[in-house]
């Protein structure tokens, strides 16, 4: 603990870089996290993680995998809007496939093109939301902030379905739009 404080004061000392600050704030972070959730479920979840065979969550994430990768070969066009789970079977329609992630949930739906069109047009934005946040306006920050987050939503999705929640669409959408469209003014 002393070591941990120790550090957190040299980093916070005038003249040391931000760089060095945040190293030192994640590792001390890391440092206090760790042994506290060595006690707690954490552990057991990852304890699986890695666990390849003979597990049923597994085994049903590579069906998912196989599904949805083979709906997309064989119908390159896409199945239509009602194939995703929760239109499909609200409404009892006989294309719906569970995928595995957003990106194959979307080229089920919209076919290889759409799926393609759709990673493209979101790496467009993260681009630009970059470079909005290289030219140091006052949205800057916001569009810095944004950035990161959609980078971490671009990862998150490869593995969920972040795309099916409203909220978040609104936000990875409409706050960067706000971030990088023409400013308003009265």
């Amino acid at each position: 603990a002393t070591a941990i404080l120790l550090a957190v004061h040299l980093a916070f000392r005038n003249g040391a870089p931000g760089r060095y600050r945040l190293m030192v704030l994640v590792v001390a972070a890391a440092v206090v996290a760790v042994p506290l959730s060595a006690g707690s479920a954490i552990r057991g979840r990852f304890s699986t993680t890695f666990q390849t065979s003979g597990s049923p969550d597994n085994l049903r994430h590579e069906i998912a995998l196989r599904s949805s990768a083979s709906k997309i070969i064989h119908d390159p066009l896409g199945a239509g809007l009602g194939s995703n789970p929760a239109t499909g079977q609200r409404f009892g329609t006989s294309t719906v496939t569970f995928s595995e992630n957003s990106y194959l949930q979307v080229g089920v739906e919209l076919g290889a093109a759409g799926m393609i069109a759709f990673v493209g047009a979101y790496l467009a934005l993260l681009a630009r939301l970059r470079n909005e946040a290289k030219r140091r306006t006052d949205r800057s920050s916001v569009a810095g902030g944004m950035w990161l987050a959609g980078w971490g939503l671009f990862i998150t999705w490869m593995g969920v379905h972040g795309l099916t929640s409203v909220p978040v669409a609104l936000r990875i959408w409409g706050i960067p739009g706000a971030a990088i469209g023409p400013p308003l003014t009265p």
